[in-house]
């Protein structure tokens, strides 16, 4: 193709003598072997990090608010035992199966 848009065949030898050619080819053979050792760049776009930073943020907060949930949970179960103890309710008593609620609904037995 190119040597029918020249008119001329041009060899190897000849590519080499030419300092810019050659300074352009082993510039390709040095980042291909970079590539082909390190493999592609990962690109981060800023978006990306970003979102990432808010979804961290947000999961923060998340954690917080459970932490808390959790704490006021386990404030009311210490108070909901202190006050079955001191009303006389057994360990036995609050152990107990909770009685069946009746939905109105006929049995088929």
């Amino acid at each position: 193709m190119a040597e029918e848009a020249i008119g001329n065949r041009w060899t190897r030898q000849a590519l080499c003598s030419h300092e810019e050619l050659n300074a352009a080819y082993e510039t390709a053979v040095q980042r291909y072997t970079t590539y082909r050792l390190r493999g592609p760049k990962k690109k981060v776009h800023a978006d990306e990090t970003e979102v990432l930073r808010q979804r961290s943020a947000r999961l923060a907060a998340e954690i917080d608010a459970l932490k808390e949930t959790l704490r006021k949970s386990d404030d009311r179960l210490v108070r909901y035992l202190g006050n079955a103890i001191r009303h006389g309710i057994t360990q036995e008593m609050l152990e107990a199966p909770l009685i069946p609620i009746d939905r109105g609904r006929t049995t088929t037995d």
